[in-house]
């Protein structure tokens, strides 16, 4: 895993704009801050991912059309195409749905700018904002979680077994089909690890700010952050940030936050040794592993069992704890760019094999559940 230094670099929180206020007031001022900012990001990103895949699906099916010479036949196979796709993956894939996927490729280059909000105002303007996960202007940042997108987007993410390739069908259609489903599916897969991700490094910036201050500020803002935000962010959750940051450290910690979900990092939290957390880490990730399966090892005294398996571990710490790095140099136009890049390398881990469900994460779901109070 590549990381920039920028990203493996820890918060640095100034201080200028806390003058006068007390320690609670200035710990509810940051992490507020930051969950606004978080959010404000996470729909932006979300957005941009979504209209992406629709600009993809589209795509295919110009593609299509171009190769069939029957208008009429396509049009009655785009009918088809949609109850399939409807009925895996949800009702963003009704007929009138697709042509706009459809008509928004043959107008507009794709996305290609991560994060902007280019191609979701395109969207809105010609097919209405119906289809797209919502910030209100002048409310702040509604749920966007919220009916009616949610139960859409809740269907899109979870997984499934895909589409049924009829034989009756010609290769083109079957083409077609195999496009669209790998698609859907490439971007179910990546959405849902990356809401675990970035939620998981959200949580290591709230515990770098948690572990500035004393218990009884904590547990003041707490309470503040719990009524305004969710449970997400009460006391004990407060305390599990912090404990994350304490216990694995830079840049490790950061490692396993892209490896396992945070109802992972909550049951290896406890475990005694720093090697027996990372062994779990290293099982949880190779073996793909439901929370419920790594309690199960866990129960079962794996790591003890294991020969040579807190040696390997120690080698794993050192290697993470002193990364190797490299700058690169590039230009554009007049302009001279210098990055610095980190590699953590997890040793015999190139990926995790954890199947990602971001709305069967209890954690998740009580953090998007703060969305609703702005």
């Amino acid at each position: 895993m590549v990381l920039t230094k920028t990203l493996v670099s820890k918060t640095n929180f100034a201080m200028d704009n806390h003058k006068g206020m007390s320690p609670e007031d200035c710990l509810w001022t940051d992490l507020s801050a930051m969950i606004k900012e978080q959010y404000d990001g996470l729909i932006t990103v979300t957005n941009w991912k979504l209209v992406t895949v629709f600009w993809d699906i589209g795509q295919e099916l110009n593609q299509y059309h171009a190769k069939k010479e029957h208008a009429e036949y396509s049009e009655f196979f785009l009918r088809t195409l949609s109850t399939q796709l409807m009925t895996v993956y949800g009702p963003w894939f009704s007929e009138n749905h697709i042509k706009n996927m459809s008509r928004f490729a043959a107008q507009f280059p794709r996305p290609s700018v991560i994060g902007s909000t280019t191609p979701v105002i395109i969207w809105e303007q010609i097919f209405g904002p119906a289809m797209i996960l919502k910030k209100e202007k002048d409310a702040g940042l509604k749920n966007i979680f919220n009916e009616p997108w949610i139960a859409s987007f809740r269907r899109l993410l979870e997984p499934a077994k895909g589409l049924r390739i009829e034989k009756k069908i010609d290769d083109i259609e079957k083409e077609l089909l195999r496009g669209i489903s790998q698609y859907i599916e490439k971007y179910r897969d990546e959405q849902n690890k990356w809401f675990s991700d970035n939620l998981n490094l959200f949580f290591l910036k709230i515990g770098e700010r948690i572990n500035q201050e004393q218990k009884p500020v904590i547990r003041h803002a707490s309470l503040r952050l719990e009524k305004e935000y969710g449970s997400a962010f009460c006391e004990n959750q407060l305390y599990a940030m912090g404990l994350f940051v304490q216990l694995f450290g830079h840049p490790l910690v950061i490692r396993i936050a892209t490896l396992v979900t945070w109802e992972h990092i909550m049951i290896l939290l406890p475990l005694p040794e720093l090697e027996e957390k990372l062994f779990y880490v290293r099982l949880t990730a190779t073996q793909g592993l439901s929370p419920a399966g790594l309690r199960k090892q866990i129960a079962g005294h794996v790591y003890e069992n294991t020969n040579g398996a807190k040696e390997r571990e120690q080698r794993t710490i050192a290697k993470l704890q002193n990364p190797t790095t490299e700058t690169k140099v590039s230009k554009k136009g007049n302009n001279i760019f210098i990055a610095e890049y980190v590699h953590l390398e997890f040793e015999g881990v190139d990926k995790s094999l954890v199947v990602y469900n971001i709305f069967k994460n209890r954690y998740f779901m009580n953090f998007e559940k703060g969305a609703s109070y702005f």
